[in-house]
């Protein structure tokens, strides 16, 4: 992946070809997938899959500019216009983060412990935040067809039980995988905070409560940006 990056970054014209890919890419995460869960108001797209995979193949100026602008104009596109402002700043900074510290990351010596025990956190966490706020009835959508699903905490468990397996298993076979965890998580920390402070104090909401949301998003992002860029690898994409 960094060999992908190296060549983007060296020419003008391929780094505004991939950042316009990357911002349809990012915009189509956001907007063809979600699951809504009206009990408890738990919500997640796929548009962190996106953000992650554009920073970490195009580098941190893609990752800027397709966070941003694809995100922004999916809150536009859903319906979630006094977003978009927000979302614009604080999905352009996650990208930046997530391209700038794989890049310096990727050069160094690959650890799997710290790594892995950083899985098992993410793992539980997916089982914790989804048993307690996922569950029940949901209302899952998909371009434009919607359903409608019963969730149990069983499901999580697996799901989370899955996403150590086949990461765990990734990092161990393959140790450089670890370092685009560890820059998924960190740009996922400032979405967190960014979407915080913009809805304690722009939009006037109490945005503790947004966090778990928020969080699952995150993990949901790891685990699926880390799948799909393993998978293109294999292909020798």
């Amino acid at each position: 992946m960094i060999e992908i990056r190296e060549r983007v970054e060296a020419s003008r014209a391929m780094l505004v070809a991939m950042a316009a890919i990357m911002t349809v890419i990012v915009y189509l995460f956001t907007v063809i997938f979600s699951l809504y869960i009206p009990q408890t108001k738990g919500f997640f797209n796929f548009g962190e899959v996106g953000v992650y995979i554009a920073a970490t193949i195009g580098g941190p100026i893609v990752g800027l500019v397709a966070g941003g602008v694809g995100s922004a104009l999916a809150d536009i596109t859903l319906g979630y216009a006094y977003y978009a402002p927000g979302t614009l700043v604080i999905k352009a900074v996650e990208g930046l983060i997530v391209g700038l510290l794989y890049g310096r990351l990727a050069r160094l010596k690959p650890r799997r412990a710290p790594v892995i025990v950083l899985i098992a956190a993410i793992s539980a966490a997916m089982y914790a935040i989804g048993s307690r706020l996922y569950v029940g009835r949901a209302e899952v959508s998909l371009g434009g067809l919607a359903c409608a699903v019963v969730l149990v905490d069983v499901v999580w468990l697996v799901c989370a039980a899955a996403l150590f397996a086949a990461l765990a298993y990734l990092v161990v076979r393959s140790p450089e995988w670890g370092w685009p965890v560890v820059a998924m998580c960190t740009g996922g920390a400032e979405m967190v905070l960014g979407y915080f402070v913009y809805e304690q104090f722009i939009l006037g909401y109490l945005a503790i409560a947004e966090v778990p949301f928020n969080i699952m998003q995150v993990l949901v992002g790891v685990f699926g940006a880390t799948l799909v860029l393993s998978y293109a690898r294999r292909l020798r994409v």
